[in-house]
């Protein structure tokens, strides 16, 4: 159980990395938005959690129209970015979630007999 409970994690934390990425590129955003967000999310993490995801929210807008892209286009892949995060945050949730209540659930069949 502890093999596969392994490559449960490994492999959310591997979608962690990637899901932001593919949904930025799948709506359109560019290199420099993608970096805009990555920095967004550097200086947000001094600001709480909240500041971190609004950080990269700004970061990738910002970065878009730093790359020469018109606002809607930015503010588009921004959000695509923001969504992207918050699945893999959410992904993340839920196994934790799960592996919580499963080590909860073994800890309650404690056989007492000696």
């Amino acid at each position: 159980m502890i093999v596969v409970w392994t490559v449960i994690v490994v492999l959310t934390g591997v979608l962690d990395y990637f899901v932001p990425v593919w949904f930025a590129k799948k709506y359109g955003a560019s290199k420099y938005g993608i970096w805009g967000s990555v920095i967004g999310m550097i200086i947000g993490i001094f600001f709480t959690p909240v500041g971190m995801v609004l950080g990269m929210l700004i970061g990738a807008i910002i970065g878009e129209m730093v790359g020469g892209n018109d606002s809607v286009t930015a503010v588009k892949s921004g959000l695509a970015t923001f969504a992207g995060t918050m699945l893999s945050i959410g992904l993340k949730l839920v196994v934790s979630v799960v592996i919580t209540i499963y080590i909860l659930m073994e800890l309650t069949k404690i056989d007492f007999n000696f």
